[in-house]
């Protein structure tokens, strides 16, 4: 039978998180799962379409055959 216990608890200088449950024997072993709480932007906006409009550059061979796979055909 699996068991879950969740407690938010705030992370301590150097990375450290510390988790107290009683309910647990000495010496047992169990699985740890720490998730992170994400923050969404301050403005609460999102980037819209477009904004990457212009950024990528093809060349105007780009559709041209390679000629390095000519064996391959």
């Amino acid at each position: 039978m699996i068991s879950e216990w969740r407690r938010k608890t705030k992370v301590k200088p150097g990375g450290r998180v510390e988790v107290s449950l009683p309910e647990l024997p000495d010496g047992e072993t169990v699985d740890v799962v720490v998730r992170r709480e994400t923050k969404t932007d301050p403005n609460g906006k999102r980037p819209g379409f477009g904004v990457a409009r212009r950024s990528i550059k093809m060349s105007d061979d780009f559709d041209a055959p390679l000629t390095d796979f000519g064996d391959f055909r």
